[in-house]
């Protein structure tokens, strides 16, 4: 059966307030005295909506250095990848804090962009390449998951695999839909599906890319090769301020303020969206986001996006 149905329910979630810039952060907003009727709205997202995980056939922890290798394409060693147990140590980096990865403990792979980088022009260019090959003749789907902990800046992340010892490969991007200051979940468990260039192939390649110039940090760990299932939908960026669509077609600014005066409701109203990703092998048909708005344990608001069609490894945008 293709139709499955993604929720958006309810946790309270703080406005965080970004700067658009590194070099100097905005203030934070002044308190808001908020009026009698104002609404809260708590919001939970979930991660991902498969029936089950099926179990890998690979597996890497990240506590054996001499199973990768690291190069810096363009400074020279200088600004590299390490594999360890500590954090970022950058002044813009260092809150983002160690992954909190499965096994952290014997280790993870990072790229300190923060910490290297030396001047807003400064490129870096940085891969982490698994020394070995997977075989992965018997799936003709593939995904490869790891756990992952990103701050955006400016800078992009891939995952990249070959099945022809790097004479050809294809990349994958991760995290991109992040926007300028966003950070992921520590850790986001990220699924890709890349049966292109790993589907029934008996030698696969694979390395982490990180692109960028002065930049924040990205942390990878726990990584695994599974058969792709038929149905896997993975929801993320979620979002009650209109951030993805409202703002084109009406103006708004976009904010995922938690708490509105409802006169301000009535002028600008919540709109769920959520950005929604089909790793399944087969395309899926009828996906709806589904909401539910809750006061005091009773339902306030029902409401669902026009179901569409999202095919296998594409995205799409949800919203009501």
């Amino acid at each position: 059966m293709k139709k499955i149905l993604l929720s958006a329910c309810a946790v309270l979630v703080a406005l965080a307030t970004f700067a658009q810039s590194k070099m100097a952060e905005l203030p934070k907003e002044s308190a808001i005295n908020f009026l009698a009727n104002d609404v809260l709205v708590n919001y939970v997202p979930s991660s991902s909506l498969a029936a089950s995980a099926p179990a890998p056939f690979w597996f890497n922890e990240f506590d054996n250095l001499a199973d990768w290798t690291t190069y810096d394409a363009i400074n020279g060693g200088l600004q590299d990848w390490v594999i360890g147990t500590a954090g970022p140590i950058g002044s813009f980096s260092m809150p983002m804090g160690a992954i909190a990865s499965t096994t952290s403990a014997n280790g993870f792979a990072m790229f300190d962009s923060d910490a290297l980088g030396t001047s807003a022009t400064n490129t870096q260019d940085a891969t982490i390449t698994y020394n070995g090959t997977v075989d992965c003749s018997a799936y003709s789907y593939v995904n490869i998951n790891f756990e992952s902990s990103h701050r955006k800046f400016q800078d992009s992340v891939f995952v990249e695999v070959s099945n022809d010892a790097w004479v050809t490969f294809e990349r994958y991007e991760v995290h991109a839909n992040q926007g300028v200051n966003d950070q992921s979940a520590n850790p986001e468990f990220v699924s890709v599906n890349i049966s292109s260039a790993a589907g029934n192939q008996a030698s696969v390649s694979f390395r982490f890319h990180y692109e960028g110039q002065w930049d924040y940090a990205w942390m990878v760990d726990d990584v695994s090769f599974t058969a792709t299932p038929p149905h896997l939908l993975d929801i993320k960026s979620e979002a009650f301020g209109g951030w993805w669509i409202g703002y084109q077609s009406t103006g708004d600014i976009g904010s995922d303020f938690t708490f509105y005066p409802k006169r301000q409701a009535i002028a600008q109203p919540y709109r769920f969206e959520s950005v929604v990703f089909n790793n399944g092998s087969e395309d899926q048909s009828n996906v709806k986001m589904n909401v539910e708005v809750e006061s005091s344990g009773s339902n306030v608001y029902t409401g669902a996006s026009a179901p569409i069609t999202i095919y296998t490894n594409t995205n799409d945008t949800l919203a009501t």
